[in-house]
């Protein structure tokens, strides 16, 4: 790619470590916008958020702090549970 960003990476700072969800309205709009990937960023605080940011937003990834330091969760745990919706990961 020449001279653009490679994604975009969108994080809602009045959600951010509140573990009350993503704005799924904010991550949503920018995808609507942009042609490249795009990050959501902000909120997680249980899978279902997850689950809801993936269906709702047409988002690319997610980013998730809160989630796996304050808790029992992990990645392994959250890309089984969102497999069992049929969210698709990238093999790494």
């Amino acid at each position: 790619m020449s001279a653009g960003a490679g994604e975009v990476l969108v994080n809602s700072i009045d959600r951010d470590g509140t573990m009350s969800g993503y704005d799924l309205a904010l991550i949503k709009s920018v995808v609507a916008r942009v042609t490249i990937p795009v990050i959501g960023c902000g909120g997680a605080g249980h899978y279902n958020h997850l689950k809801a940011a993936f269906l709702e937003t047409g988002a690319s990834a997610l980013a998730c702090g809160s989630l796996f330091n304050f808790g029992d969760n992990n990645p392994i745990r959250a890309k089984a549970f969102l497999t069992n919706y049929g969210i698709p990961f990238k093999v790494i």
